[in-house]
C-alpha cells in the first residue's frame, strides 16, 4: 500500500506536532469559505430558488409548513410540480376519471397523485422537514438559521474526515484529504440550498468515525453512540440503514465468534470438573507445562489451565 508520508520522511511527525493549530486553520478557512459564498450568492437568485415550484425546496417548505399547523400532518401530502400535472392530464385521457373526486383539474391530479403516493404515507424521511418546521415557517426567507446550520455541519465534516484519514494513513495524508476538502466546491455549494445533501454528508462521515471508535471497543457506550447516530441519519435517508447493517454485521459475527468460543470452552470446562466421576489428582500437576492431571475411569486427561481463545 502506498503511503504519502513514504514520499516526505518526518512529515507525519512535524504535522503531529502542530495538530491543534492546523485543525484551527483547516476549520477557520472552512468557515471563510462558506461565509464568503454565501455572502456572495445572498444578492443572487440562487438562494431564490426555493421558490420555484417545481423545486425540492420548494416541497420542503410546504411540508415544514403543514407541520407548523399539525405536527402529526393528518393528510396527504406529496409534492406536485408540473411533470406531475401532464402526467396526470394524459392519464385522464386514457382512462376518464371515476374514483377521483370530482373539481378543478389540478385537485384531480393532486388527489391521483395521492393514491398513486400511498395517501398519508410520509413521502420521505421526515426529519428535514421536522427540522425546517423548528423555526419560523411564514415566510420562505426565514430559513436562514437552517443554512448556518448546515455551514456548521460542513465545517465539522471537515474535522471529522481529518480525524478518520489520520487513524488510517496518517497526518500528511488527512491534511492533503482535508485541504481538498475544503476546496471541493459542490460540497460548500449544496450546503446554502434547503436540501439534505449537506447533511447527508456529515452523517455519512460521523458514521464512519464512530465505526471506526468501535472497532476495540467492547459493547457499551460507545456502541449506543453509534446506534442512536445511525438511527438519527436514517430518519435523515432511508439508506443509512443499509449502512449500518452492512457495517455492523462484520463485526457482530466476528464478536458473536469470539464470544461463542468462550462459552464452549468455559462450559465444557466447568461441565468436566462437574462431573461426580471425576475428580482431581493432586499428585499429578503439570508443573511447568500449563497443564493439570485429571483421572477419569482410569485415564488420564489433561486439561490446559488458561482458556486460550
Amino acid at each position: 500500500m502506498f503511503h504519502v508520508a513514504n514520499t516526505l520522511p518526518g512529515a507525519d511527525e512535524w504535522i503531529a506536532a502542530r495538530r491543534r493549530w492546523i485543525l484551527v486553520a483547516l476549520a477557520t478557512f472552512g468557515v471563510v469559505t462558506r461565509v464568503a459564498l454565501f455572502t456572495e450568492l445572498s444578492d443572487t437568485s440562487c438562494l431564490a430558488l426555493v421558490r420555484d415550484r417545481d423545486s425540492d425546496m420548494a416541497f420542503f417548505v410546504e411540508w415544514a409548513q403543514a407541520i407548523d399547523q399539525d405536527p402529526l400532518v393528518n393528510r396527504a401530502l406529496h409534492p406536485f410540480h408540473s411533470w406531475h400535472q401532464g402526467v396526470a392530464t394524459t392519464h385522464f385521457a386514457e382512462h376518464p376519471p371515476t374514483t377521483v373526486p370530482r373539481g378543478e383539474e389540478e385537485e384531480e391530479a393532486r388527489a391521483l397523485w395521492n393514491q398513486w403516493y400511498g395517501e398519508k404515507r410520509f413521502h420521505q424521511e421526515p426529519l428535514y422537514a421536522y427540522l425546517l418546521a423548528l423555526g419560523p415557517t411564514e415566510q420562505v426567507g426565514d430559513f436562514l438559521w437552517v443554512r448556518l446550520l448546515q455551514l456548521v455541519a460542513g465545517v465539522g465534516t471537515l474535522l471529522l474526515l481529518y480525524d478518520i484519514t489520520r487513524r488510517l494513513f496518517g497526518d500528511l495524508a488527512a491534511l492533503c484529504t482535508t485541504a481538498l476538502a475544503c476546496l471541493y466546491a459542490p460540497l460548500v455549494y449544496f450546503e446554502l440550498f434547503l436540501l439534505r445533501s449537506g447533511l447527508t454528508v456529515f452523517f455519512s462521515v460521523l458514521l464512519v468515525h464512530l465505526l471506526l471508535g468501535i472497532r476495540d471497543k467492547p459493547p457499551g457506550r460507545h456502541w449506543s453512540i453509534l446506534g442512536f447516530a445511525i438511527g438519527i441519519a436514517t430518519l435523515l435517508r432511508t439508506h443509512f440503514l443499509l449502512f449500518g447493517v452492512l457495517s455492523l454485521a462484520p463485526i457482530l459475527v466476528s464478536r458473536w465468534r469470539i464470544e461463542r468460543r468462550i462459552g464452549l470452552r468455559c462450559g465444557a470446562w466447568v461441565v468436566f470438573h462437574c462431573r461426580p466421576e471425576s475428580r482431581l489428582d493432586p499428585e499429578c500437576h503439570g508443573r511447568g507445562t500449563g497443564h493439570q492431571s485429571y483421572q477419569r475411569g482410569g485415564r488420564d486427561l489433561r486439561w490446559h489451565q488458561s482458556l486460550r481463545l
